[in-house]
């Protein structure tokens, strides 16, 4: 990374124009990010701005643990993610506008209009996430629950075929498409476990 060799070899000024030039303004959630910020606000301090290195220390700081909190979310490790979320000093950098909860037939990274004024955080979705995990592992009806909800989200995950992406071609490519389509979407690997594993639950009668 041309910011790191300017700044270990002594040409400061160098690493500040670097990360001008080619790093400030991108929105990456990459590791470097934080990295890249804090070898900035070194080469300020050794430049004597100190007041401006400061604050730019206090942004690396708050970026590093937002993304090190967010690594742990998407591997499921709420306990940890938590630990992190907490040290951010930016809480605003952890706020979320879509509800992680919400029940869609597809799932769309876009804001729904009963979603105009909805907030929330990743800490505070990490620690329901949490909550809802120990609630799991005493109660078999939460637990059927979760299964069911999570073999609906799989399904989701299936790309459903669509007419305008068939619009130029044989008709037959899309029937066979569709039929492949419901054939994932049968083949679901946990609705055999929900089955296996809580038949007996109140929840899976009435479900």
């Amino acid at each position: 990374m041309v910011i790191r060799l300017a700044h270990y070899s002594g040409r400061y000024l160098d690493a500040i124009k670097f990360y001008n030039d080619f790093v400030s303004g991108t929105t990456t959630n990459s590791v470097l990010q934080p990295l890249s910020l804090a070898l900035r606000g070194g080469a300020l301090f050794r430049t004597d701005k100190t007041k401006e290195a400061a604050y730019v220390f206090s942004e690396a700081f708050s970026a590093s643990t937002e993304f090190a909190g967010t690594a742990y979310l998407r591997e499921y490790n709420y306990a940890n993610a938590i630990e992190w979320f907490k040290k951010s000093p930016d809480k605003k950098s952890l706020l979320i506008h879509k509800n992680p909860f919400i029940d869609l037939l597809y799932d769309q990274e876009e804001q729904l209009a009963k979603e105009l004024k909805f907030s929330t955080s990743k800490l505070a979705f990490a620690e329901s996430m949490l909550l809802l995990m120990k609630q799991a592992e005493t109660d078999k009806n939460v637990k059927a629950r979760y299964m069911f909800m999570m073999a609906k989200c799989s399904q989701k995950k299936i790309p459903k075929p669509v007419y305008s992406d068939y619009f130029n071609y044989n008709w037959d490519h899309l029937d066979a498409a569709e039929k492949l389509y419901w054939l994932r979407f049968k083949r679901n690997r946990h609705f055999p476990q929900l089955v296996k594993d809580n038949a007996n639950t109140v929840f899976y009668r009435e479900a």
